[in-house]
């Protein structure tokens, strides 16, 4: 043999080998991409909002585990999601019956004081003054109520402390 027959048989074996791994290899790597290509799918879905069917991948896959991991991914959002709807309806439901449960007491006191206004004696005067105190009293024990509401507030939710000009507020409610 000459010099540069061993090399050549040498490199031809290592090319017949490398093209009968590639062969036996060609289906799973032809898999995996296609894996890989549903999970980035999943993932676009999951991010635009669109959650669905979850992603299913052949137990054999090399990336069940982390098809799985999505899967539970999304379902935590989804909850998450719930949750804060039903917050956002619970606050606005609380939003109406307040604003509602203000707006009674307020229309007594204006309607007191307009009488306290108008009239000439001093007995009724006096009536329409205990009146409307009795209704300011109603109403501050209301604010209070929903203050101690808004105390038990979850320890994730931040209170937020302004001043407000309470005329401007009951202004607002009547």
């Amino acid at each position: 043999y000459s010099d540069w027959a061993v090399p050549t048989i040498i490199f031809g074996t290592l090319l017949i080998l490398t093209g009968c791994i590639l062969l036996v290899c060609r289906p799973k790597q032809k898999r995996l991409v296609k894996d890989m290509a549903a999970i980035a799918d999943k993932l676009e879905e999951v991010k635009n909002g669109h959650m669905g069917e979850p992603l299913k991948l052949s137990q054999k896959s090399l990336l069940s585990a982390t098809a799985e991991n999505l899967n539970d991914l999304e379902k935590g959002i989804e909850r998450a999601v719930e949750e804060q709807n039903r917050s956002n309806r619970m606050r606005v439901e609380l939003i109406t019956n307040v604003s509602h449960d203000l707006k009674t007491p307020l229309a007594v006191i204006s309607s007191q004081v307009e009488m306290i206004s108008t009239c000439k004696e001093q007995e009724k005067k006096d009536y329409y003054y205990q009146s409307a105190m009795e209704e300011i009293d109603k109403m501050s024990g209301q604010i209070s109520e929903l203050l101690a509401k808004t105390k038990e507030e979850p320890q994730g939710m931040k209170n937020k402390i302004c001043r407000v000009n309470l005329s401007e507020f009951l202004q607002e409610m009547v």
